[in-house]
């Protein structure tokens, strides 16, 4: 299914957008600083896999949610402030207002 500007559905720009960055325990998941769950946006489960990126750093093992209101990955290293989030399936990236704030402990 499209849009009527022939955006293909689940790319379209989201609107209430957000993400939770939750850092792990060193260990917790081995060779992974941190867990990022997006919510908000609408997904269609496809053949090529959804491809996350927050800055330069690609998201790992990404799962989108089975009613596809959002997606979890995992990062392998703290972003640096100011990151932003991108996402698409296959090489067609889509940037968000999604940016990572560091942590205040």
């Amino acid at each position: 299914m499209t849009t009527s500007d022939s955006t293909p559905r689940g790319l379209e720009p989201p609107s209430g957008l957000t993400a939770r960055f939750e850092p792990l325990a060193p260990g917790q998941v081995p060779g992974f600083a941190m867990r990022v769950t997006v919510r908000g946006v609408e997904l269609e489960l496809r053949g090529l896999p959804l491809v996350a990126r927050l800055g330069g750093q690609e998201l790992r093992g990404v799962s989108v949610s089975p009613v596809g209101d959002g997606f979890v990955g995992l990062l392998e290293h703290t972003p640096r402030e100011g990151d932003r989030l991108s996402f698409g399936y296959g090489p067609a990236q889509r940037s968000t207002d999604v940016v990572f704030r560091a942590l205040v402990a």
